[in-house]
């Protein structure tokens, strides 16, 4: 059965589909991501797509954790991101899953495309818009019109923005706190509070392990997408942290220990400290009971040591260490600190994404 023969995000495979007049089929996956692997069983799976693609494209993959600038560039709205790139790295056309059959006639259509039509299609996709950081300061003005976005995006029925699916949004209930705590915004109490209420009370904490899922597909919070994320597990810790600061809420301090409780146990490197990255999504596991999860392989682990990951949760483990007044928080925080210190910093006095023995490549 043929395979996909699958290159990293690189020049040489630019170069080669240059050389070879042919189109890039960029995948961009993440190791927690169910569709992902969905799509690597069905559509990447299937003979006459493995077979058309190795003769048609240069494919490349990407995880989504491990080069970030090249998921912010081509992302088409989810994971597994697919996109067709002519040799320059300009999108011809892409979207998100895509299933086998529909698949084989999506390769056929841009190969025909590609081949017939190459000169036009480079003279319309014009330059790539990469968004330049704003030197506009952060006025009373501006937060205040983020608050009454939040506001009028309340779910004030069950909390969190929007109805479904439901995201954490994280850094809006951090604002939502501090204006209560610098401003006596009460209104903005009750945005935090009714969401992290329904969140730690709904299916998308695990009341099993502890610690959160990535969102939820219904509005309630009670059907979650089961990926445990670092990046999401970092930051309610501290919101929760803080909400607990705020109102001596026995719950929140609860959620904050449930949270510790997954990452001491499933995303920490306890011999050389360090938080990993994510944890598979398995639908099947996570409706098991604790006893009967004793009995099955749990989740895989994405054990990679992320900078930025690590960053949150040693602050977050900082703070837990006060909040708590649990010093072995501290204790480890600041070991995982030297840690990541010791091996992601270079020469240059800049921090590496991530470890993998030299220097991540930049976007072409």
């Amino acid at each position: 059965m043929p395979e996909i023969k699958w290159q990293d995000w690189s020049k040489d495979a630019f170069e080669k589909a240059k050389l070879e007049q042919k189109p890039i089929l960029l995948d961009i996956f993440g190791s927690w991501c169910h569709w992902c692997h969905v799509m690597d069983k069905t559509s990447y799976s299937d003979p006459a797509v493995a077979d058309f693609v190795n003769k048609n494209f240069v494919a490349v993959r990407v995880d989504t954790d491990k080069r970030p600038d090249v998921n912010r560039r081509y992302n088409m709205g989810g994971w597994p991101s697919t996109v067709f790139l002519d040799s320059e790295g300009k999108v011809i056309t892409g979207g998100t899953y895509i299933p086998p059959q529909q698949m084989r006639e999506v390769l056929r259509s841009v190969t025909d495309l590609y081949q017939k039509s190459k000169g036009k299609i480079r003279s319309k996709l014009g330059p790539v818009n990469i968004p330049k950081p704003t030197k506009e300061e952060l006025t009373e003005r501006l937060i205040r019109d983020i608050s009454t976005t939040m506001a009028v995006n309340f779910d004030i029925d069950y909390g969190g923005f929007g109805f479904e699916p439901k995201f954490l949004h994280t850094e809006a209930l951090e604002l939502a706190l501090l204006r209560f705590h610098y401003n006596d915004e009460k209104e903005m109490m009750t945005v935090a509070s009714r969401t992290l209420d329904k969140m730690g009370k709904g299916g998308v904490y695990d009341t099993v392990e502890g610690g959160f899922f990535r969102y939820s597909t219904t509005r309630d919070w009670s059907i979650p997408h089961f990926e445990k994320m670092a990046e999401d597990n970092a930051k309610l810790l501290a919101v929760y942290l803080h909400a607990y600061q705020l109102t001596s809420n026995p719950f929140y301090k609860e959620v904050a220990e449930g949270i510790i409780r997954y990452v001491d146990n499933v995303l920490t490197d306890r011999l050389k400290p360090g938080f990993y990255g994510s944890q598979d999504a398995d639908e099947e596991y996570y409706k098991l009971d604790r006893e009967a999860r004793m009995k099955h392989a749990a989740p895989k682990i994405d054990q990679t040591i992320y900078t930025n990951f690590n960053a949150l949760f040693i602050s977050s483990y900082l703070l837990g260490g006060l909040v708590l007044k649990r010093p072995d928080l501290s204790k480890f925080a600041i070991q995982a600190l030297d840690n990541l210190l010791e091996a992601n910093l270079k020469g240059d006095g800049l921090l590496s994404h991530y470890n993998r023995g030299d220097a991540p490549t930049g976007l072409l």
